[in-house]
């Protein structure tokens, strides 16, 4: 609109009373009659000096005529209604513009729905410029037959009523797919829809700062921004709700002693908070200026209950096993002591019941040599008490000298010779000379008590003991016998355990042979199937 001020409004003491206020309202009081105001809407107003000049205005085509200083007031309310919209259109041109700068796909239709207004974020996202875009449809740029017409015309009536909230499949310009996160609503002006508007944002939208990733990264949890001194800045809803509503710093929730690292640093513990476990991780963040900690809370109370009740029963398990090598040791302590002194007079009664062989005849001959035998097989189960209690309490010495494994084989082989001949076996030795540092005496007790187990089950039939050396020295001693089935396989090395009914001792033998040969350095396996034999196999 256009002002017409006379000279006399520039000389007034109005004028210069309010000459700050004419000016934030848009006018210059300068030489001159014509003043240029962007108070849009407001009809031509002339100022004139007298009543006269204010026909001629009328006469020239305005629209309102005051007379100066009689309207002086009115001239006032007219000034303060042109900068009022002033604002107002100052205030909208701010909005319009962050709008439009938003990094959010924002579209604005009429009711057809025809684009009449789009911003940057569209612009970026959907590949269409804003002459490009205004104008058409939302159909004919991005649907390209994803949804359906129905789902669209529920879209757009619930969004008229309410506002709708949902996930979109459109298309870009280039043909591409885009999965939306969509917010639709309407704009009303006295209960009339002017306007629709969508605000979308594609799912797979990378976050844009360093805070925004860290909380995108953790969103899922309840979490903390705090500031170094453990001050809460910010948290979210599930934090508030399932720790404390009324927090205000990590003392409050008990998280007093939590270490809060420096910008980019990290730290991460345990703590228990009233009932429930968490697993705390702290990310130092510089948000602008200002050092904060994103503290997010991870609920792993079941994993922590579940780790102090393992705790509890290793506890508990060491304790028992603790407990049960004490017994062992006092057992095997027993054992040494009442072998060895059950050894004095096994050997007079050995001793005696010989020299009674000798001098008796007859039927009281035959009773002497059944004492002997009988005295000879204590004796043996004796020896295997003592062995056994000696490897499990550390007390074997081991006399290292070079022995050659060809050499025990045959000094084993002649001692079984007449036995196996008498089953019906025959023994024999394969493989080549093989020299070893080892215990000659504990060297021959292991094959002398693996190749006795095979004349006892391998009858009749072929007894092997055989040799080899290379990196890992090896031997072995392998029957024809009816073999070993998996159930006893699993239990064989264990003290007390028999091959089978009827075979005499107690089952110390294997046990006492792998003990044996691990003090010796070497490790005893087996390996066997009901009917294809055994083979006990010595590798150092």
């Amino acid at each position: 609109m256009v002002w017409l001020v006379p000279s006399a409004v520039r000389r007034t003491p109005w004028a210069v009373a309010h000459e700050e206020e004419l000016a934030s309202a848009g006018f210059s009081l300068a030489d001159g009659a014509l003043l240029e105001v962007s108070a849009v809407g407001q009809p031509d107003v002339h100022v004139v000096d007298d009543d006269r000049q204010g026909v001629d205005a009328f006469r020239r085509g305005a629209v309102e005529v005051l007379v100066w200083p009689r309207d002086a007031g009115e001239l006032g309310a007219v000034l303060g209604r042109a900068r009022e919209r002033l604002e107002q259109r100052v205030r909208a041109g701010v909005i319009e513009a962050a709008w439009r700068a938003g990094g959010e796909w924002v579209e604005v239709t009429n009711e057809d729905p025809v684009l009449v207004d789009v911003n940057r974020g569209f612009e970026e996202e959907s590949g269409y410029a804003v002459h490009e875009a205004v104008g058409r449809s939302p159909a004919e740029l991005f649907r390209a037959g994803t949804h359906g017409p129905a789902f669209y015309a529920e879209v757009h009536q619930e969004a008229r009523e309410r506002g709708w909230r949902g996930g979109f499949v459109g298309r870009r310009r280039d043909g591409s797919w885009c999965v939306q996160d969509v917010m639709v609503g309407a704009f009303r002006i006295e209960d009339r829809v002017a306007a629709m508007y969508a605000i979308k944002r594609p799912v797979n939208a990378p976050a844009s700062s360093p805070l925004a990733v860290a909380i995108a990264e953790h969103g899922a949890h309840p979490w903390w921004l705090v500031r170094r001194d453990g001050t809460i800045v910010e948290g979210s809803a599930s934090a508030r709700r399932r720790v404390a509503e009324t927090a205000r710093t990590l003392v409050d929730i008990g998280l007093g002693d939590i270490v809060l690292p420096e910008p980019g640093g990290r730290t991460d513990a345990d703590r228990w908070v009233g009932d429930l476990a968490w697993e705390v991780r702290c990310r130092g963040l510089l948000v602008g200026d200002v050092e904060l900690v994103l503290v997010v809370l991870h609920d792993v109370t079941e994993r922590r209950l579940r780790e102090e009740e393992l705790d509890r029963a290793a506890r508990e398990l060491a304790k028992a096993r603790d407990e049960a090598k004490a017994a062992n040791t006092a057992k095997s302590t027993f054992l040494a002591g009442i072998s060895h002194e059950l050894r004095t007079p096994l050997n007079a009664i050995l001793g005696y019941s010989e020299l009674l062989e000798e001098v008796l005849v007859g039927e009281e001959s035959h009773d002497a040599t059944r004492i002997h035998l009988a005295g000879r097989q204590l004796l043996e189960l004796v020896d295997d008490l003592l062995d056994l209690a000696r490897i499990e309490a550390g007390r074997v010495e081991v006399v290292l000298e070079p022995v050659d494994l060809r050499e025990v084989l045959e000094d084993v082989a002649d001692t079984l010779q007449l036995k196996a001949m008498a089953s019906e076996q025959r023994i024999e030795i394969v493989g080549e000379p093989v020299t070893l540092s080892s215990d000659r005496r504990r060297l021959r007790q292991i094959v002398l008590n693996l190749a006795g187990n095979a004349t006892k089950y391998a009858v009749p039939g072929r007894i092997v003991l055989g040799s080899s050396g290379g990196e890992h020295p090896t031997l072995w001693v392998e029957d024809e016998g009816p073999g070993i089935g998996p159930d006893q396989l699993e239990r064989l090395f264990q003290p007390y355990t028999q091959l089978g009914e009827g075979a005499g001792g107690v089952g110390l033998g294997l046990s006492i042979c792998r003990g044996l040969a691990s003090l010796l350095g070497g490790d005893l396996q087996v390996r066997s199937a009901v009917g294809e034999g055994t083979r006990f196999t010595l590798r150092w």
